[in-house]
């Protein structure tokens, strides 16, 4: 098992290289933090990392698998990965790992620009994972449901827009209040403005509707992978 999912990860590590729309998007959520302590506040200001660490949640989380996904199905070797000795459980861990380190590590990356005390860095790090692991299945749900790697933006757009925008909208009125709870990115982007701010936050609380979401998650990519397999056969 450990050995096709090293296998499967290093394929993805070489294939994410040379693709420039996937380091776009971490380029991006560095690039918003830098330019929002310019205009708008100073290093530390708790908007600019929550905004930044919703952005490259949002985005990279839904995004970066599903075009890795997409790129599969257009070069016709996700139907080879799907016939060959690895699990389903082994492709899935190995496409998904590669995006969980490299998010961790731009996350890492805006954590330190903004200046955020080094104690509060692994509580943020582990949240922060936790969204990334809800949002990875979904974003191959994505690339599953996209004919190819462009369409993968047009499939997501519903998930991208309201992955980015209901957490800020959740105080707006009962029924965005409520929906924001559904998506992960309003979990960790209110966690990590309130530890940014010196609050106390209920990590117990977060980490448990992350993980109810990670769950839900997994079954929907469990359902769209038993339907594109049951295609093959």
């Amino acid at each position: 098992m450990g050995r096709r999912i090293w296998a499967i990860f290093r394929k993805e590590a070489q294939d994410i290289v040379t693709n420039f729309n996937v380091s776009f998007i971490y380029l991006v959520a560095i690039g918003i933090v830098l330019l929002f302590q310019r205009t708008i506040g100073a290093v530390g200001d708790p908007f600019i990392t929550g905004f930044g660490i919703l952005f490259l949640l949002a985005m990279g989380g839904i995004y970066v698998p599903s075009m890795l996904v997409a790129e599969e199905r257009e070069k016709r070797t996700l139907e080879v990965l799907m016939l060959s000795p690895a699990t389903p459980l082994e492709i899935f861990i190995g496409k998904g790992l590669l995006t969980l380190v490299s998010m961790a590590l731009t996350a890492l990356v805006i954590y330190l620009l903004q200046g955020v005390a080094l104690s509060e860095i692994p509580v943020l790090l582990f949240l922060f994972l936790l969204g990334v692991c809800a949002c990875i299945p979904l974003g191959m749900v994505v690339g599953m449901l996209a004919p190819n790697i462009l369409s993968t933006g047009l499939v997501g757009m519903p998930l991208y827009m309201a992955f980015t925008f209901l957490p800020m909208f959740a105080e707006r009125g009962t029924v965005a209040q409520r929906l924001s709870q559904l998506v992960p990115t309003t979990h960790v982007y209110e966690m990590t403005l309130m530890v940014t701010a010196g609050g106390e936050p209920s990590i117990g609380k977060a980490a448990a509707a992350l993980l109810v979401i990670f769950l839900v998650a997994c079954g929907l990519l469990a359902f769209a992978y038993r339907r594109r397999a049951a295609a093959l056969t």
